[in-house]
């Protein structure tokens, strides 16, 4: 630990510490000064900062689009290309999305099976909403850890959840 103190006598503490995260060392510098607490990454930027979105890859991409938008409706939120290639689904503007893109317009194999979930405030409504559209699911179950959930799979078969909390 360092300590040193300013040109006003306040005095600062630093220290460097390095911490191995999940296979990976990664050094920061905490500093105390003036009463708060820094925290800085040596080195450079943080090598993640964030998570931006789940790509699917399907020979089926406008469907799987309109599967998503029309039958679960689950919002759009921009698109990258077209209606079918690079569309962005999600619920918040610059949270994590899942993105939709045709493989048959790149050298790209589909991705392999995925597991969405998905929330909903009437689980049952939901439910009976999306047999009239047609979809067919599996029976919900209520969780002991306090979801009530229903499974289904889309066009390509990805695992889709639909999940209501309770307690």
């Amino acid at each position: 630990m360092y300590k040193s103190s300013d040109e006003e006598g306040v005095l600062k503490l630093q220290e460097i510490l390095h911490i191995e995260l999940m296979g990976a060392l990664k050094s920061y510098e905490f500093i105390f000064n003036y009463g708060k607490l820094e925290m800085k990454t040596l080195g450079g930027k943080e090598m993640i900062t964030g998570f931006c979105c789940t790509n699917i890859f399907s020979k089926q991409a406008k469907e799987l689009v309109e599967f998503y938008t029309k039958t679960l409706e689950i919002p759009l939120i921009r698109t990258d290309d077209d209606e079918s290639n690079g569309v962005y689904l999600g619920f918040i503007e610059n949270a994590p999305t899942i993105c939709i893109w045709d493989c048959t317009r790149f050298d790209a194999t589909p991705t392999g099976y995925q597991s969405f979930v998905f929330q909903s405030d009437d689980l049952d409504s939901t439910i009976e909403y999306l047999k009239k559209k047609g979809v067919s699911m599996g029976e919900p179950v209520r969780y002991d850890w306090g979801t009530y959930e229903v499974r289904l799979n889309d066009i390509d078969g990805n695992e889709v959840v639909i999940c209501e909390l309770w307690q």
